[in-house]
């Protein structure tokens, strides 16, 4: 995310951890607010979009980062729509194995239940 706005971490000689709420309020200061649900998911599959690209291109490209940076602010603004800690939600996947409850038997002929499963 270039141009005139200020880093997320420029906050003096101190650097600093941001959370999806300090990503979604820089976003929304940066970029304006959003008021539909489906423009921020919109966003964000363009930004997959062109992070698959960049990854098509050339695997070391640099944009690749970029890329999936503006995905993770789309998905922070989204989240903050809905009063959601996405974060809490990837660490309790991760402690559950994954496990969704609502699709725990729809899974996939290699065993898989999607991205959080190799």
């Amino acid at each position: 995310m270039r141009g005139g706005a200020s880093s997320l971490t420029d906050r003096g000689s101190e650097a600093m951890r941001e959370t999806q709420h300090t990503i979604a309020q820089w976003a929304n200061a940066t970029f304006g607010t959003v008021d539909r649900d489906t423009s921020h998911v919109a966003r964000a599959m363009r930004e997959m979009a062109e992070l698959a690209a960049s990854l098509a291109d050339e695997p070391t490209d640099p944009r690749i980062v970029e890329q999936a940076a503006n995905v993770v602010i789309c998905l922070a603004r989204l989240a903050e729509r809905f009063d959601v800690d996405v974060i809490a939600e990837a660490h309790r996947q991760y402690e559950t194995g994954g496990e969704d409850p609502v699709r725990a038997t729809s899974r996939r002929p290699s065993g898989s239940r999607g991205c959080t499963k190799a």
